[in-house]
C-alpha cells in the first residue's frame, strides 16, 4: 500500500513517461504486458521510445464513473476476472481510447486515465505476487541499462528494497541462505549449505535475477558486479544503518555507508562479535536478523547462545524440505572463528 509521501521520484517519473503515450499491443500471458509508445522528448534524449507495462495484481478497467461509484460502495480492492479485463483491454484497442491523459495514485491503487473517461486502475499490493506492477522500456538494451519504474516495495529507481516484502517472499529466502554462509557445513552430511538448499528447494530464478540485476555476459564484463544494486537498509538499535547490496556475483555487507564484508567468491565474513550483533539487534524482529547472519562470528563458549538465535530466526521461515535444525547447523559453522 502506498502513501502520499512514498515513491515521490517513482511517481515522477512514472508520469512523466507515460502521460501522452499511446498503448499499441496488449499481450496476456502469466501476466498482462501493455506496450505504449511515448512521444519524442527534446528535453530528455535519454527517454525510451517504447514502454512495457506488466499488471501483475488486481486491476480493473473501463467507465471513470462506474470506477468511482464502485469504489465509494466497495471501499476496497476491486478486480476483474482476467477474461473479463483482456475484453476490456481489447475494446480500448478497437475504438482507440488508449491515450494516457492522466496518471494518479491513491492510497491503494495507481490509476492510468485514458480517452474517452476511461480508467485503467491498478492496485500497489498483490497476494502471491512477486510485484504490483513494472513500467520498463522495451529494448535491446541490457536489463540494468533499461528505464524502468515499479511498486511493490522494490524499486528500480532508487534501488532500494523493502526488507518486509523481500521476508515474506520464500524464493529470496532460500536464494539467501544459499548463496551467502560461503563456509555453512554439515559436518554430518558432509555437504555445504549452498548444496543442501541446491538438492532440496526450488528457487524462482527470474525473481532472483530481477534482484541481483543479472544479464547475460555480466560475469565475463564485471566480474559478477553492477553500477547500481538493488539494497536493503535497517536501521541499528544505536543509531548506525546496516545495508546489504546485491549484486550477481557477491553480497557485500556495509554500516554507516563503510563495507565490513561480503559473500561472494572472495568472501569476508565474520566481522560481528556475538556482543555487537545483539546489541545492533535489540529493537529488530527475528526475521530481520538473518540479513546480519552471515557476518557474526562467535567462539566456541558461546553456540549455545548462536544456536538459540538462529532457530529463532529460521522459525519465521518456511524451508520446503530442509530441516531447520540442519540449516541452523550450517550457519552455527559459518559463525565459529
Amino acid at each position: 500500500m502506498i502513501s502520499k509521501n512514498q515513491y515521490r521520484s517513482e511517481k515522477q517519473v512514472f508520469q512523466k513517461l507515460l502521460l501522452g503515450a499511446r498503448m499499441y499491443e496488449i499481450r496476456y500471458g502469466e501476466t498482462f504486458y501493455l506496450m505504449f509508445s511515448l512521444r519524442s522528448d527534446e528535453n530528455c534524449p535519454s527517454k525510451p521510445e517504447i514502454m512495457s507495462l506488466l499488471i501483475d495484481a488486481p486491476c480493473w478497467v473501463g467507465d471513470r464513473c462506474q470506477w468511482e461509484a464502485l469504489m465509494k460502495e466497495n471501499n476496497g480492492m476491486i478486480s476483474m476476472q482476467d477474461t473479463e479485463l483482456a475484453s476490456a483491454l481489447v475494446n480500448l484497442r478497437y475504438y482507440n481510447l488508449i491515450s494516457v491523459q492522466e496518471v494518479e495514485f491513491g492510497e491503494h491503487y495507481l490509476c492510468i486515465f485514458l480517452d474517452g473517461e476511461k480508467v485503467l486502475a491498478i492496485a500497489h499490493e498483490a497476494d502471491m505476487s512477486d510485484y504490483s506492477w513494472v513500467l520498463e522500456e522495451w529494448s535491446d538494451k541490457k536489463p540494468h541499462e533499461k528505464v524502468g519504474v515499479s511498486c511493490d516495495g522494490i524499486e528500480i529507481f532508487s534501488n532500494l528494497c523493502d526488507s518486509s516484502s523481500l521476508l515474506t517472499n520464500p524464493h529470496f529466502v532460500r536464494w539467501f541462505l544459499m548463496m551467502n554462509f560461503p563456509e555453512g557445513m554439515d559436518a554430518a552430511e558432509g555437504c555445504s549449505l549452498f548444496e543442501l538448499m541446491e538438492e532440496k528447494c526450488t528457487l524462482d530464478t527470474a525473481f532472483i535475477d530481477h534482484l541481483t540485476g543479472y544479464y547475460d555476459g555480466v560475469f565475463e564484463e564485471n566480474d559478477g558486479y553492477i553500477d547500481s544494486p538493488k539494497r536493503v537498509v535497517l536501521p541499528l538499535a544505536t543509531g548506525d544503518e546496516f545495508c546489504v547490496a546485491f549484486h550477481p556475483g557477491d553480497t557485500i555487507y556495509f554500516i554507516n555507508g563503510i563495507k565490513i564484508g561480503c559473500t561472494g567468491p572472495h568472501y569476508e565474513i565474520r566481522r560481528l562479535p556475538l556482543s555487537e550483533f545483539l546489541v545492533y539487534t535489540a529493537q529488530m524482529q527475528d526475521k530481520e536478523k538473518l540479513f546480519l547472519l552471515p557476518m557474526v562470528k562467535i567462539s566456541a563458549g558461546e553456540r549455545e547462545v548462536m544456536t538459540q538465535i538462529i532457530q529463532s530466526v529460521l522459525c519465521s521461515f518456511p524451508l520446503q524440505e530442509c530441516s531447520a535444525k540442519q540449516i541452523g547447523a550450517c550457519i552455527l559453522e559459518n559463525c565459529l572463528e
